[in-house]
């Protein structure tokens, strides 16, 4: 029962994070070119993810379907580098989402890469195929290095993610940000003691015989949940919806075609502009650092564009485009 329950938790996580990775791909088939350094660091994040949910599910099939205990070295060395890789690109998240704090990014390139690097040689010198570590004193040394090194992870996520929502920033991103930030810290502090009892060879060779509750397959689901609700319906939805004749026009025609509704619907220059950056894809947050604006402005310009031009919100504005955009077409063909 227990392992069936394991199973399932890997296999929604894998199907949540492929589902988040497809979308991904599918905004880089659309040929965006505004890719954001946000774009990019979420699209990192969700990959990782992905890779992470194979990797647990490929060692549960292992050892729950297969009877095979014992992990190659190279598997074991993979665990820590993407571990490593997934705490980085998080707190890389942060700092986008914080407006790109330069310091955020190295502190995350320097925990992550020290978690990979050490974790990596002890695991490949001093561990065998069940984690454990066979020489007392390079045991003991990583017991406390992984402490410390999760307590320090601990502080730098807590620390940016209540710079960035004691901020004013929009609901879906308060509820991605706050939500992954609590999920990635319980998968840390888990990994951690679980790591520690792996060290000191307290699970033999199989823990997940002894049914011991581990939260890493639902955590693994949420996670990648929560990132695809994000990438969908916050920061990127846009581009699934815009018309597939937009590629049709060039440069001058797009912008004469946003002229034309800004000069419509009698939009001042500030909103014009917002209304365009809405249109190509960008979040509030975006258009604030694209027009050196405060957010409030930005969501004060939006809400002006969204009554002048009798649309309810970013979809029905791109859904209002995209229609002035096939009848522009309908007309050039007759």
């Amino acid at each position: 029962m227990y392992k069936g329950l394991v199973f399932t938790g890997y296999i929604a996580a894998l199907c949540f994070a492929l589902i988040g990775v497809s979308l991904i791909v599918l905004i880089l088939m659309k040929n965006r070119k505004e890719q954001t350094g946000l774009f990019k660091s979420v699209r990192l994040f969700s990959f990782l993810i992905l890779c992470l949910s194979v990797l647990y599910f490929y060692f549960f099939c292992r050892e729950a379907l297969l009877g095979k205990f014992s992990i190659p070295v190279i598997w074991r060395i993979l665990d820590y580098v993407l571990c490593g890789a997934v705490v980085t690109s998080w707190i890389r998240v942060l700092s986008k989402l914080s407006q790109g704090r330069k310091y955020a990014e190295y502190a995350a390139l320097a925990i992550g890469g020290t978690q990979a690097v050490v974790g990596a040689f002890i695991t490949a010198i001093f561990g065998d195929g069940y984690y454990r570590i066979l020489n007392q004193a390079a045991g003991s040394f990583f017991t406390v290095f992984e402490a410390v090194l999760t307590l320090v992870t601990v502080i730098l996520v807590i620390r940016y993610t209540v710079m960035f929502l004691s901020g004013e920033v929009d609901v879906q991103r308060k509820i991605f940000c706050g939500l992954n930030s609590v999920l990635l810290l319980l998968w840390c502090i888990n990994q951690s003691v679980i790591d520690v009892g792996l060290y000191a060879g307290r699970y033999g060779v199989s823990a997940w015989n002894l049914k011991m509750f581990d939260p890493t397959a639902i955590i693994m689901t949420l996670m990648a949940l929560s990132t695809l609700v994000y990438v969908f319906r916050e920061d990127f939805s846009p581009i699934y919806f815009v018309s597939s004749e937009k590629n049709e026009y060039d440069d001058d025609t797009s912008a004469d075609i946003l002229s034309t509704v800004a000069e419509d619907n009698h939009l001042s220059v500030r909103e014009f502009e917002t209304m365009r950056l809405i249109y190509e894809g960008y979040s509030n947050l975006e258009i604030a650092d694209e027009l050196c604006i405060a957010l409030s402005t930005v969501k004060k310009h939006a809400k002006n564009v969204y009554s002048k031009m009798g649309v309810s919100g970013r979809m029905d504005l791109v859904h209002f485009i995209s229609e002035k955009e096939k009848n522009r077409l309908k007309k050039s063909l007759q």
